[in-house]
């Protein structure tokens, strides 16, 4: 698990997790690198040593909110994902909660499944694969690996319930799946893509 930040286009920095799930790729939230102010020099990854790397978004995927960066410098062992999500999974979710040090924390999930979710951007609701869990996730744990006990992951975190903080969500690994496979088809050689407009949003 790796920490994930990003420059805004004000004085701050908004800050996630992500995971390596590749060779020299990290998947995270689109919402952690969402309006990059400097492309190509804003995204920094910081790894379980503590050493920061330069990345760049090479795929980039609002409607699920999912983000791979590339770390050419970073060179760690992937994560494998689950083929499918069985309700009552248990295992534990690895976040840098409001950019701290890495916490781990126990979760149980529910089963794969479609639900309509309000666009981040206000648009029309969207219909969106996710994997919803008990866990207590904070600001800074977008982008965290939900892992389960036989060492796959079952979800990637991108949202805690406002009416119960207990109930978060995670993009399931299906979609997940389907970010990363593009981001390996467009090669180590892969340019920065655009993460939509510069923001200051948290």
């Amino acid at each position: 698990t790796v920490r994930v930040t990003r420059a805004t286009c004000g004085a701050g920095l908004r800050e996630g997790t992500g995971f390596v799930a590749g060779p020299h790729l990290i998947v995270t939230n689109a919402h952690v690198v969402a309006g990059t102010a400097d492309p190509g020099t804003s995204v920094r990854v910081v790894d379980g040593d503590g050493r920061s790397h330069r990345g760049r978004v090479v795929q980039y995927a609002p409607r699920d909110d999912l983000a791979v960066v590339r770390v050419d410098t970073l060179d760690a062992a992937a994560l494998p994902l689950a083929t499918e999500v069985v309700a009552g999974t248990t295992g534990w979710v690895y976040g840098h909660p409001d950019g701290r040090s890495i916490r781990v924390r126990p979760f149980r999930a529910g089963a794969e499944t479609t639900a309509v979710l309000p666009d981040g951007d206000g648009g029309e609701p969207l219909r969106r694969r996710i994997v919803a869990v008990r866990a207590l996730l904070a600001h800074g744990d977008s982008g965290s690996a939900l892992v389960a006990t036989d060492g796959t992951v079952i979800g990637v975190a991108f949202a805690v319930s406002p009416e119960d903080p207990s109930l978060s969500l995670a993009v399931a690994p299906s979609a997940v799946r389907a970010a990363l496979g593009a981001a390996e088809s467009a090669g180590p050689d892969a340019s920065e893509v655009p993460t939509g407009t510069c923001s200051t949003a948290g």
